[in-house]
């Protein structure tokens, strides 16, 4: 929302939408080889700019909670252009006079922004905010090509355990099977719940 605001009305709007767009439109195979080499201990640009700061050296890969919080940092990468463009297209579409009218009055930006504008994009923000939830729940390629839930088990994600047990080490698709309907049962009573607590049905409806 923040980078929404931002690029809102400034001078080369186009040329920076079309640059946020990029990880959204890579392939995850070609994000996962290129984050794998970023995260390269020895040789990684990641770490070499670190070091310019004076941070020693990272084990990105190696590590139980840095692996994590790679995994965590690529999934933000290549999904932050959709929750942009989203939110983007919520803010162009919100009615502009209103916001005047509220500028004309008196109002600053930030209270135009927490008392018309937030409220107008809130049944946007939940219907993401469940996307990304379900994305979250059954994220499977960046932990396959980037760590393949190492080191141990620390990156399994459910949809790539679901994997192994039924594909790659265990062969037991009768598991695997019912693994996945689970992880359906799971994500259907989640976004259920969210729908319920958020409301979400009568905030669409107004």
């Amino acid at each position: 929302m923040a980078i929404a605001f931002l690029l809102r009305d400034t001078f080369g709007e186009r040329v920076f939408r079309s640059a946020l767009l990029i990880p959204m439109m890579v392939p995850a195979v070609v994000a996962g080889i290129a984050w794998k080499m970023l995260y390269n201990f020895e040789f990684g640009p990641v770490n070499y700019f670190l070091s310019l700061l004076g941070i020693p050296k990272i084990s990105w890969l190696g590590t139980q909670f840095f692996s994590r919080l790679g995994v965590i940092l690529i999934d933000v990468w290549q999904w932050t252009p959709f929750v942009f463009l989203v939110l983007y297209a919520g803010l162009q579409s919100l009615p502009r006079d209103v916001v005047e009218a509220s500028f004309v009055d008196g109002a600053s930006g930030f209270s135009a922004f927490r008392y018309i504008e937030f409220p107008l994009l809130r049944p946007l923000l939940f219907v993401v905010l469940i996307i990304r939830v379900i994305d979250a729940l059954k994220i499977f390629d960046i932990v396959y090509m980037v760590t393949f839930g190492g080191p141990g088990s620390s990156t399994h994600s459910y949809s790539f355990y679901i994997y192994k047990v039924g594909v790659s080490f265990g062969w037991d698709i009768g598991y695997a099977s019912a693994l996945s309907v689970l992880l359906l049962l799971a994500v259907s009573l989640l976004v259920s719940l969210l729908i319920r607590v958020l409301r979400l049905r009568e905030t669409l409806e107004l």
